[in-house]
């Protein structure tokens, strides 16, 4: 039985056909959320090089984002305090216009799409509820074909990132029964069912459905107004390097079978198991 790890391989590898790696650029992401009629952060600035930058074309409360970086790396969620003078509520620092535009150039060399490289101001978003800090709760749903199967809840407002975990559509899930981890880079953190999770699975499904790949993770705000793209990933690295927690071997293989399953749709192969959406 080949598990989600091993088909994760093959997709960075090269050895999937036709993966829609477009949606890694934000930029191009948040096109294609568009074009489906799914809401994403307002942008008030996109620079193409780091020369460019100019955090007055932002308002007092904003996020900062390179394109074609991994994870947070390059995020910065600001406040102003004063002119050339920021705080940093992602990593709880204060920072000047240099400091912010020294971290950026080194992302940008960083990166291996030079090309493409763009600077994002965008909207920081308001957490559906207001007692969960500045830093907006992030939802990842492990859509494989139209099945939301695995959800991740991440609240980054303390020293550590909160995690905790969903099963299918937002139902419980044993943690101790499916994941491995240490604690050393997260803690464990309260899952909290947003009020808008019913729009944010069916939110999900409308990204697959559109995207016509067997795998991918579906990042969602909840807000006030509903949910909100972060953004679409399509290699998770989080359970594939295993640095913050591990897939058990049988949750592998179980996942590794549901993407089996849904290439196997997308291929005409074989219809939509009982009760799942097609």
């Amino acid at each position: 039985m080949t598990g989600w790890v091993e088909y994760q391989r093959r997709r960075i590898a090269g050895e999937e056909p036709d993966v829609p790696w477009f949606v890694g650029d934000k930029l191009k992401a948040y096109e294609f959320a568009t074009k489906i009629s799914l809401r994403t952060p307002a942008r008030y600035a996109v620079f193409r090089s780091i020369e460019e930058f100019n955090p007055d074309l932002a308002p007092g409360y904003f996020v900062c984002k390179p394109t074609g970086m991994h994870s947070t790396e390059g995020v910065m969620i600001l406040k102003r305090e004063a002119k050339g003078r920021y705080h940093d509520f992602l990593r709880k620092r204060d920072l000047t216009t240099e400091q912010i535009l020294a971290e950026q150039r080194h992302c940008y060399e960083n990166n291996r799409y030079k090309g493409s490289f763009r600077l994002i101001l965008e909207e920081l978003l308001l957490p559906e509820d207001s007692r969960q800090g500045p830093v907006p709760w992030d939802y990842k749903l492990y859509c494989f074909g139209g099945r939301v199967e695995l959800i991740t809840q991440i609240d980054r407002n303390g020293d550590r990132p909160a995690m905790a975990w969903f099963g299918p559509d937002f139902a419980e899930f044993d943690r101790d029964a499916h994941l491995e981890n240490d604690w050393k880079l997260i803690q464990p953190g309260t899952p909290r069912r947003p009020a808008c999770w019913q729009e944010m699975l069916g939110a999900a499904r409308q990204v697959m459905a559109a995207l016509k790949t067997p795998f991918a993770s579906v990042d969602l705000f909840a807000t006030p107004w509903g949910p909100v793209l972060g953004e679409i990933t399509l290699a998770p690295g989080g359970p594939y390097y295993g640095k913050m927690y591990r897939f058990k071997p049988d949750y592998d293989a179980r996942l590794g079978a549901l993407w089996e399953e849904a290439e196997r749709r997308l291929r005409g192969e074989a219809p939509a198991a009982a009760g799942e959406p097609g």
